[in-house]
This record gives structure tokens, C-alpha cells and sequence, in this order.
């Protein structure tokens, strides 16, 4: 990515991340992803690896205030996470010391980050679908980098079945709302993405009035 779209997303997120722990401990369930509370996917597929491995060690990636990482953490995982935010770094910080967890964060973009470590399990709650297509190679190098042959990846993408977002119609597979980049994947896509990966699970999820979509996966590195 270059430099100058790097810094417009790093501001971008921090105005979106410019609350209080407090903030996100009181924030309520109607919140997108600005709250304490895991989303329901992921809580059920924390459920589903805690059946296959009882430890491990897992990333979170594009961590926001780490309500994902202290799940994990909480259910007896090695856990670190990071985020291109400092300030929604600086609130997972907060909020894990408050739960006693010794969870590891990090400030940095997919692109930028390093870590030896080759994970057991790792989240993506949202970070693909923001990145323009183009930059696709370069999320997946690190993907490759990051994993092993059985590692677990949670995917958790924009459906290209999304009619209409917040108020605006969806015509094509990608389009810019409010300053931030949304694409809409469809299954052959992200199969087409991950030939690495097994889809050991996958499922659409529809909002009640049906207008937007989302697609769930989890994946199993095949080698």
C-alpha cells in the first residue's frame, strides 16, 4: 500500500477509535463492532475450535479493542492481536489488564506486521473486506506467513448479495461509503482466494429487513 493511502486509513480509523474504554464497556447491541460484547459468529466459532484444540496459539487481526482477543484469552489461548489504530490498541490494552489477560498488541497495518510465529488459529473479523482488491497478494503473502499446514482461519467478509449498505445501493462488488472501502465477496471468490484452505464451514447471514449480507468461513490450511 502506498504511503499516502496508508496514512488516510491509519487517520480514517483513528477518528473511528477516538473513544473511551468506557465507551466500549457501556456501548450497546446495536454497535457494529464498537463494544465488549464478541460477535455472535465468532463466539460460535470459538466454541467449535475449543472442541478441536484445547490451546493454541491465535491472532487477531485488525483487533479493534480486542473484545475477539479476550475471548480466546479468556478460554485459555495464547493470544495476541493487532490493529492499524493506536488509539483501539491502546483500549484492548485497557480492557485486557482489566480482565487480568496477557494478551500482546500491536500498532500495525496486515502489511507491516511481523512475528516469527506461525499461529494456530487466525481471525478475520472484517479486515479483507476493507482493502481494495488490488492489495489482495499481499494480505494473502501474510496469511501464508502467519499460518501452518492445520492452522484455522475465521473469516468474516461483506456478501456481493448486500443490496443496500447503511442507505446506499449496491450495484457492483466494491464500493466507498463514508470515507472506507467496502468489498462484496461472493463464495466462488473467496475460494478462488484460499486454494490452500479447506472450507471446513461456511454460511450467509442476513440482517432481518434482508438488505444486507455477510459470509462466514472457516478454513483449514491443507498444506
Amino acid at each position: 500500500m502506498d504511503e499516502k493511502e496508508a496514512k488516510e486509513r491509519k487517520n480514517y480509523y483513528e477518528k473511528i477509535w477516538d473513544v473511551s474504554p468506557d465507551y466500549i464497556k457501556n456501548s450497546n447491541k446495536t454497535q457494529a463492532y464498537r463494544k465488549i460484547e464478541p460477535d455472535t459468529e465468532v463466539k460460535r466459532f470459538f466454541e467449535w475450535v475449543r472442541k478441536r484444540k484445547k490451546e493454541g496459539n491465535v491472532l487477531d487481526m485488525g483487533c479493534g479493542a480486542g473484545r475477539h482477543s479476550i475471548l480466546f484469552a479468556k478460554g485459555g489461548f495464547n493470544v495476541k492481536g493487532f490493529d492499524i489504530s493506536q488509539k483501539a490498541v491502546k483500549i484492548a490494552k485497557n480492557l485486557s489488564k482489566e480482565e487480568n489477560l496477557n494478551i500482546k498488541f500491536k500498532v500495525s497495518d496486515i502489511f507491516n506486521y511481523e512475528d516469527k510465529k506461525e499461529y494456530d488459529v487466525l481471525i478475520d473479523y472484517g479486515l479483507l473486506h476493507h482493502l481494495p482488491k488490488k492489495y489482495w497478494k499481499g494480505y494473502k503473502k501474510k496469511i501464508m506467513k502467519l499460518s501452518k499446514k492445520g492452522t484455522y482461519l475465521f473469516l468474516f467478509v461483506f456478501s456481493r448479495r448486500t443490496k443496500d449498505f447503511d442507505g446506499v445501493e449496491i450495484k457492483s462488488d466494491s464500493k466507498v461509503i463514508n470515507r472506507e472501502h467496502n468489498h462484496f465477496l461472493t463464495i466462488k471468490e473467496t475460494k478462488e482466494l484460499f486454494p490452500e484452505f479447506k472450507i471446513e464451514f461456511k454460511r450467509e447471514k442476513k440482517t432481518i429487513d434482508r438488505k444486507k449480507s455477510s459470509l462466514v468461513f472457516y478454513l483449514r490450511r491443507k498444506y
